[in-house]
């Protein structure tokens, strides 16, 4: 990862900061986040369309950065979200959008970690930052961190 001097350098610390200039003071919407001011971050992100159809919400993959795409193993931009992920580190949060996105207000953080297959323990930090249209989540930009400990 660059190193921003002088700025902080938990992803999930620059991607809020980073959200909360776009809102000023209420969601922004999804075009107005300067993705420039986390350049160095943005492969590990995702982008996903939010949308809704008789009472029930669907999720599609819109942008996925390339560290992501490592940890998936696959570029899924264009398809549905499902929650049948295997143990990518800071999925969890995936978890989190049917549960909380629809009706969030401010980011969602969430950090954790668990031991993997190969008896590595991984430690993560993920975020949601929730864009809308002033009615509604229209998307979700989800940021992921991680570090694998061996021993």
């Amino acid at each position: 990862m660059i190193e921003k001097q002088g700025s902080e350098r938990r992803l999930t610390a620059r991607m809020v900061e980073t959200w909360h200039a776009a809102g000023k003071g209420a969601i922004p919407k999804v075009e107005a986040f300067d993705i420039s001011q986390i350049s160095d971050l943005w492969s590990s992100c995702l982008r996903i369309m939010v949308r809704k159809a008789m009472n029930k919400h669907s999720y599609t993959y819109e942008y996925m950065g390339e560290d992501v795409i490592k940890a998936y193993g696959n570029n899924l931009v264009g398809r549905q979200v499902t929650m049948d992920i295997r143990t990518i580190p800071g999925a969890n949060v995936l978890y989190k959008l049917d549960e909380k996105l629809p009706n969030v207000t401010a980011p969602i953080l969430e950090q954790g970690n668990f031991v993997n297959d190969e008896d590595q323990l991984i430690k993560y930090r993920s975020c949601i930052l929730p864009f809308g249209d002033g009615i509604r989540i229209t998307h979700a930009v989800i940021g992921l961190s991680w570090k694998v400990f061996s021993e």
